[in-house]
């Protein structure tokens, strides 16, 4: 059932964009996935309220973690880890956060280089 949005998602995408190599075979398939479509995505995240701001709320605060330490390391070059209650998880490891140097077949020339969104 989880993969019933991504399908719907997929196939809309092909139909539009590269209808030529699905043909006439997309249109049956398309109605038939919009239907179940229509009871699961609603549920995909959440079936009240309150949980969808929850799984809502773990999707995002990584990523607008992330940018809020990638700005303050943008606009200030001695930047240091701030301990904002929100962040703080995320902002005690950003210097650790450049790309893997460990790897011998990594061959980025600036691995010391800091990961930026």
């Amino acid at each position: 059932m989880s993969k019933v949005p991504d399908i719907y998602d997929m196939l809309k995408y092909d139909m539009l964009h590269n209808n030529e190599f699905v043909g006439e075979f997309a249109e049956p398939l398309f109605d038939k996935i919009s239907v179940i479509s229509g009871v699961v995505s609603p549920l995909e995240f959440g079936a009240d309220p309150k949980t969808k701001i929850d799984i809502g709320l773990c999707i995002a605060r990584p990523l607008l973690a992330k940018i809020h330490t990638d700005l303050l390391w943008w606009f200030s070059p001695n930047f240091q880890s701030t301990s904002h209650p929100d962040f703080e998880d995320e902002n005690e490891d950003w210097q650790e956060k450049g790309l893997d140097i460990s790897n011998p077949l990594n061959q980025v020339k600036s691995s010391w280089r800091h990961v930026r969104t």
